[in-house]
């Protein structure tokens, strides 16, 4: 049974990892304060142009998603997802358990309507908010809401406020064992939309429309919901590239990736032009995951280059947290819960951090690698997926075959 006595507990960021920390504590009647800098999600824009991924929800979110009791919101408001196929080929990876399809935007919506449904009384927001600065050995956290600065004491802090976190930040200054490694691997992305002859693509399945580049494309939910979809293609290359000209780009698709003229207008090929190519191959570890006060979840804890499983890992980050606590929520409890929490997701952390590095845009031999060990089961990307597999037991794996993943 949940102790009764109640802290005062801030979740920084709402997000994937900080909603689900939320729902979590919700359930078991404990009532948290989450800030965050954006608006509210429902009257946010539904995506970003330039970094409109299309996520699927597998294995490792699927098993948060259960946990906090969510998936049938997720079957009404989401689509399902079925699996990745290999466009113009016969080629289809299958996803045989529940799954759904869409965007950041889509999940943290989905998310909401649950906290609005069952938990609207013991989960306060404070959206457009910015967090300021952050004292892990006290729990003090400044903020700035339309210019009003103001500093609170919190008995715990929540880090659930994504790759650039400032709780992590703090850590860092504040705490001298905590440390941070900063790699890069080359990955680039920049997004199309695919805005003609679209029916003929199945909102249920992530296409790889092209393997050198790597371009990967999936729907989202449109203005109005799934009823009308919105399809984009992440086109992914080693280097940041720019387009002088539609007659440019158009060529470097034609010689390149000619199935994406088949789906993007003149139109879309010109604002494709305009639109930033993201570095998305940089990532941080950390020497742990607590200190002082507070705790890191999600992308705080541990950015890593996208390979779909960022929100994935996100959320279970916070489903593994939740379990910690075993029901105990008093001050010092949160503390020992963190430290429990650091022993089991620091290596999964890990292990996922690494698994990212293998696959490298547009690099011949990671490519190559990636096909055949997907015909023999031990693909490290398809693995990751799965909900009976932990990301240590997927790097353990490519661990046993050195000569294919030690590099």
């Amino acid at each position: 049974m949940t102790q009764t006595t109640q802290s005062n507990i801030a979740i920084i960021g709402a997000g994937p990892a900080g909603l689900v920390s939320a729902i979590a504590f919700a359930r078991s009647g404990i009532t948290t304060k989450v800030i965050e800098k954006l608006e509210h999600p429902e009257i946010a824009q539904r995506f970003d142009p330039n970094r409109s991924y299309t996520i699927d929800i597998t294995g490792h979110g699927l098993k948060a998603l259960r946990y906090i009791d969510a998936c049938s919101e997720f079957e009404q408001q989401m689509t399902p997802f079925k699996g990745i196929r290999l466009y113009g080929h016969r080629f289809a990876e299958a996803w045989n358990d529940k799954g759904w399809t869409g965007s950041r935007g889509d999940i943290l919506r989905t998310l909401m309507s649950v906290i609005d449904k069952h938990y609207p009384d013991t989960i306060q927001f404070e959206f457009e908010t910015q967090v300021d600065s952050v004292n892990v050995h006290t729990g003090c956290v400044t903020t700035s809401t339309r210019g009003i600065r103001q500093s609170r004491q919190f008995d715990f802090i929540i880090g659930a406020d994504g790759g650039g976190s400032i709780v992590r930040q703090a850590m860092a200054d504040q705490i001298p064992e905590f440390t941070t490694t900063h790699s890069e691997i080359p990955n680039y992305a920049t997004m199309l939309e695919l805005d003609q002859n679209t029916d003929e693509l199945d909102p249920s399945y992530l296409y790889i429309m092209s393997t050198n580049p790597f371009c990967v494309a999936g729907a989202i939910n449109g203005e109005s919901g799934k009823d009308k979809m919105r399809w984009f293609c992440a086109v992914g290359a080693n280097h940041e590239v720019r387009y002088q000209s539609l007659n440019e780009v158009r060529k470097y698709f034609r010689d390149s990736a000619p199935n994406l003229l088949k789906f993007a207008s003149d139109t879309s090929l010109e604002n494709f032009i305009k639109l930033k190519c993201y570095h998305i191959g940089r990532q941080v570890t950390c020497s742990q995951l607590y200190g002082g006060k507070a705790v890191l979840l999600g992308d705080a804890a541990a950015p890593f280059s996208p390979i779909g499983q960022g929100i994935n890992a996100a959320m279970e980050s916070a489903m593994i947290f939740d379990r910690c606590l075993d029901g105990v929520v008093s001050p010092e409890a949160l503390q020992t819960t963190a430290r429990h929490y650091n022993h089991s997701w620091l290596p999964e952390a890990q292990a996922i951090a690494w698994i990212s590095e293998r696959m490298v845009y547009n690099k011949l031999s990671h490519i190559v690698r990636m096909i055949v060990t997907q015909r023999f089961g031990i693909n490290i990307l398809s693995n990751a997926k799965k909900t009976d597999r932990s990301y240590t037991q997927v790097k353990l794996q490519a661990d046993r075959l050195p000569i294919i993943w030690a590099w």
